[in-house]
């Protein structure tokens, strides 16, 4: 398949990821795509703090040197203002997010006391009965909307975050030398939206190997002037080959490094993975690279041509460290 079909298929037929039968329907339809490139695929299906999730392997899991994760579920749509999200920093994305994805709730609770201190004298069973069960049923239907809309509504269009992950998974997938598809294999990930149950399990998979393991996040890579590439000092020398390989075909690109500690790594998929690397794209904010208008139906562009050059690159890079 060609990108152009798979960011029809996956980014607008396929696009919403965010009820179990939404995911279930699109890891069917994806693993079927990376069967007929020849990869062995199987699905996974755990359970982290209550929360179910289920990931695809792809390829030879267990014995690869390097796996590429992406996230394939999508976020819950945005009723505040917009979030800036932070790829690098999941002490700044946190901050950024929580007013934003908690507005209804919000709202609500500030709606439900004004209504309480306007006609809460009027609560009364005995006397006001069909005034007492109105203002009752105001205060429940106020819950249950707020609650809805910050837990229950997906968002529709999720073209960068994280589509573009996925379409540059398959890319590299598809461009691999045979000779490396037994040192290289695929993972895409539940949780991406937060609960990280994705990233749980496939720990929990590899639970004596995957401190060794050369693992690459694709995330929010499909828009943005500026290749941010996020490392530990443990993939240090993964993160200076990437950067070569991309300074080698572009010598004007702008990258965004950054080696990153725990603090910088808390909430982000990076902090399971101790050999890991990011790669998202942005633009920069007073030092951070930030992506914009996740989680809302401005979501809806990337640029093919960095996704395909991106995919050139890393396959490049699998082919160095694999």
């Amino acid at each position: 398949m060609n990108i152009d079909d798979l960011i029809i298929k996956y980014g607008l037929t396929i696009g919403r990821r965010f009820t179990r039968k939404e995911k279930n329907f699109f890891c069917n339809e994806i693993g079927k795509d990376f069967q007929a490139l020849g990869y062995a695929v199987r699905g996974a299906i755990g359970k982290k703090k209550r929360t179910k999730g289920m990931n695809l392997m792809i390829g030879n899991v267990g014995k690869a040197k390097t796996i590429f994760v992406a996230h394939y579920d999508t976020l819950n749509h945005d009723f505040g203002n917009p979030i800036r999200y932070f790829p690098l920093d999941g002490n700044a994305s946190f901050s950024s997010s929580f007013l934003p994805m908690n507005t209804p709730v919000i709202l609500s609770m500030v709606l439900g006391l004004i209504l309480l201190l306007g006609l809460g004298r009027k609560i009364n069973f005995q006397d006001n009965l069909a005034m007492s069960v109105l203002i009752l049923g105001i205060l429940i239907a106020l819950v249950v909307v707020s609650f809805m809309m910050t837990f229950r509504i997906g968002n529709k269009v999720n073209l960068n975050r994280n589509t573009s992950g996925v379409v540059t998974a398959y890319l590299i997938a598809q461009q691999l030398p045979e000779k490396l598809r037994d040192k290289v294999a695929f993972v895409l990930t539940d949780g991406g939206n937060g609960t990280h149950v994705g990233d749980y399990m496939l720990r929990d998979a590899l639970p004596n190997t995957i401190k060794d393991r050369n693992v690459i996040i694709l995330d929010c890579v499909g828009k943005g002037p500026r290749l941010g590439i996020g490392y530990f000092d443990a993939s240090k020398a993964n993160a200076e080959k990437l950067e070569a390989i991309v300074k080698a075909k572009d010598a004007e690109a702008k990258l965004h490094t950054s080696l990153v500690d725990e603090d910088h790594v808390k909430y982000t998929s990076l902090s399971f993975y101790e050999k890991g690397m990011i790669v998202c794209r942005g633009k920069n904010l007073n030092g951070s690279l930030i992506v914009e208008n996740t989680a809302t139906n401005h979501d809806d562009e990337i640029e093919r041509e960095k996704i395909e050059a991106l995919a050139n690159d890393l396959t490049e890079l699998a082919k160095q460290i694999s």
